[in-house]
């Protein structure tokens, strides 16, 4: 508390994200949180970042909210910053800029004067090595924000992951969790352990009804290394953030306010498949060729968002005319801006056909969609292996209770199931739950991964996974169980809710920053 007579100093938080759009988006639903408090935000971002978040403001968003906007960074090479495989490399050239630019504004921040300019807490996304360092110049405690979930959280912390390249198949099995491909790590040039000792907390953009387990082992794997400081790091799941309070509600639908959901108006309920592999990685136009096989042998209804890359004159350029000509009007193919969680907030929308970024699976959960999975790079792999997965065992509680535990398969069928206890199960009842779990997997899914035998994929493939998700018995239960899963995710956002506890602790730090 300040001492009688003097103004009490306001929170100051600076933000410190990454400029690409799966990073950035969760630093943006967390600025509408943050409207309801009494705190100064500053934004470091590039000027194009730092423009898209003037404009929310000029229209109502965070209009209780002291946003201030720092255009520390610039724009990088969009080839250099291309999310791919093998361009880890090139982000560490991002990093490594993004620190060098940074510089002059730290300086500035450690001149200034005025103590309410200073910011008292930072979040800086965990690619942002370099944070701490800037912190502790600054005296303020860091949070790292993983636009991941929890596992990748777990991965990043091991450190280096031996013969990464060369061994992609072997086995690793973290102590006490599951058996996972050694390639579905994150590429081993990742942050250490080391990185992390000094950070107040993480946040990730997860709940504890989805990770539990792997929460809990990952704040088991923090308490062996506590800061310099004495302290033990802080592991908050806080997501799914899109549904954190004050965003715009992710259960509206809207009607005609683009092309494709004018489309979309015209469809039956549940029968259209969203197509979406993301905005970052490259894919091949064998990729495509087989994606428009299965799609068209499959007679389904589909709605693709087909960004076409810089240099392509039009569609007919990644997809044949004959294709596009033959499902003409069964198809959508939207090659502008696609509002995906309209998309699959629309009741005609039946399946997403994903790539499994984490954001496209978070918002997948949220909306009850199940997911076929055609992961590309980076965590997608092991995303969309945790996608079939995700065991409801409600069954036999009365009650409500989705994914207490997170079942990871090496192949479609488990050949080494562990279950990650929660705190409150009882352990006279592991065994017989892991053994309730196991059976479970293969009846309750929310999705399913589309085989690519010796990494190539197949049109047949991408039919068979058509049909299974969005006609027969399969897809209807694989729905169902995506509706339960959605329920669960807007749990942990209410009051009470495992999340909803999360960012309130993590907004009283920021608050108790400057007590």
């Amino acid at each position: 508390m300040a001492p009688e007579g003097v103004e009490q100093r306001r929170p100051h938080l600076l933000m410190v994200p990454l400029e690409e759009q799966g990073h950035f988006v969760v630093y943006v639903q967390l600025l509408y949180y943050l409207s309801r408090f009494d705190i100064r935000v500053t934004v470091c971002s590039t000027t194009k970042r730092n423009r898209e978040l003037a404009e929310l403001q000029s229209r109502g968003a965070f209009k209780d909210l002291d946003l201030r906007l720092e255009d520390a960074f610039f724009e990088s090479d969009a080839a250099t910053r291309a999310n791919q495989v093998g361009a880890t490399p090139a982000l560490w050239t991002v990093v490594s800029d993004m620190n060098d630019q940074f510089k002059p504004y730290l300086s500035r921040l450690l001149d200034e004067q005025d103590p309410d300019a200073k910011p008292s807490f930072m979040l800086a996304d965990f690619f942002l090595t370099w944070a701490q360092e800037a912190a502790d110049k600054l005296n303020i405690p860091r949070y790292m924000m993983f636009t991941t979930p929890a596992w990748a959280a777990w991965s990043t912390m091991t450190g280096k992951v031996e013969n990464w390249e060369a061994r992609p198949d072997d086995p690793v099995t973290p102590p006490g969790m599951f058996s996972m491909r050694i390639g579905d790590c994150l590429p081993p040039k990742l942050p250490s352990l080391v990185d992390f000792r000094d950070a107040a907390g993480l946040l990730c953009n997860s709940f504890e009804e989805l990770e539990g387990g792997m929460t809990d082992a990952l704040r088991a794997l923090i308490q062996k290394h506590p800061t310099s400081s004495g302290k033990v790091t802080k592991v908050l799941p806080i997501g799914p953030m899109l549904r954190l309070p004050g965003n715009p509600d992710p259960d509206a639908v809207e009607h005609g306010s683009s092309d494709c959901l004018k489309w979309l108006d015209l469809q039956a309920p549940a029968s259209v498949l969203y197509v979406a592999l993301g905005t970052q990685a490259k894919v091949g136009v064998e990729t495509f060729a087989a994606i428009a096989q299965g799609l068209e042998a499959s007679g389904v209804p589909f709605l693709w968002a087909l960004r076409l890359s810089p240099g392509a004159e039009d569609l007919s350029s990644v997809l044949l005319p004959a294709f596009i000509e033959r499902t003409k009007g069964r198809g959508f193919v939207e090659t502008k801006f696609a509002p995906q969680l309209q998309i699959l907030n629309h009741p005609s929308t039946g399946g997403h056909l994903s790539h499994c970024g984490w954001n496209s699976t978070i918002e997948s959960i949220c909306t009850g969609v199940p997911v076929i999975s055609l992961p590309l790079h980076g965590d997608q792999p092991l995303n969309a292996r945790s996608v079939p997965c995700l065991c409801q065992l409600s069954l036999s509680y009365g009650s409500f209770a989705v994914v207490r535990c997170m079942i990871l398969l090496s192949a479609f069928l488990p050949t080494d199931l562990s279950l990650i206890s929660r705190k409150n199960w009882r352990k006279r009842n592991l065994h017989a739950e892991a053994g309730m779990c196991r059976a479970l997997a293969e009846m309750f899914k929310t999705g399913l991964t589309i085989p690519k035998p010796n990494g190539v994929l197949a049109g047949d493939d991408v039919l068979q996974s058509i049909r299974s998700v969005m006609l027969g018995e399969e897809g209807l239960q694989l729905r169902r169980n995506a509706q339960g899963l959605k329920k669960a995710a807007r749990a942990s956002q209410e009051e009470g809710g495992s999340s909803n506890i999360n960012v309130k602790c993590f907004v009283e730090e920021v608050l108790a920053s400057v007590s």
